[in-house]
């Protein structure tokens, strides 16, 4: 019989896999078959983000039902690292195995609106600042509103909150 070997996977960490390549800005691992670890630290129903400590690039957007894992679940995922609007994901997900429960969550980083960066994505980061603009187009946008500290303006998505910019005020100070 032809038997056809599964693919294989490299092992990386999540920061392994965010940091970005020679362009900066995409990872350098793009379109590989990569196993990476990390705790959930966010959800919807058609994928989630994960996060393995506090570093820089050390969380990621999973394109993948977490299934039956929940908040605070240590997981380990294998799939193919792809870049999509500027977003490193994980996509092709053949596999979500849970590792650990209840864990605590990483802290989140507090960040002035005009520091938060590639390296941030996927994280958990606290910013607040006044609302300076509401999209008037949040899907093709990529944005639902954006916040000022002073120090240069954040773009703050909607994914997890489908209703950011019909609830956002223009001018109101949000923490």
């Amino acid at each position: 019989t032809n038997e056809v070997a599964p693919p294989t996977y490299t092992p990386y960490t999540i920061v392994e896999i965010q940091t970005p390549g020679a362009d900066g800005d995409a990872s350098q691992h793009v379109d590989e078959y990569v196993e990476t670890s990390g705790v959930i630290t966010a959800a919807t129903s058609y994928s989630f983000y994960m996060q393995d400590g506090t570093a820089d690039y050390s969380g990621i957007y999973v394109y993948n039902s977490p299934g039956t894992a929940i908040l605070g679940d240590n997981v380990t995922v294998t799939g193919t690292v792809f870049e999509q609007y500027g977003l490193t994901q994980i996509s092709g997900v053949a596999d979500v195995i849970i590792n650990s429960t209840g864990n605590e969550m990483p802290i989140a980083i507090v960040l002035t609106t005009g520091s938060l960066s590639e390296s941030h994505e996927g994280m958990l980061v606290t910013i607040s600042g006044e609302c300076t603009a509401i999209s008037t187009n949040a899907g093709s946008d990529h944005w639902a509103f954006k916040l000022d500290d002073g120090s240069g303006d954040a773009l703050v998505d909607d994914q997890l909150f489908s209703d950011a910019e019909n609830t956002t005020t223009l001018g109101t100070a949000y923490d």
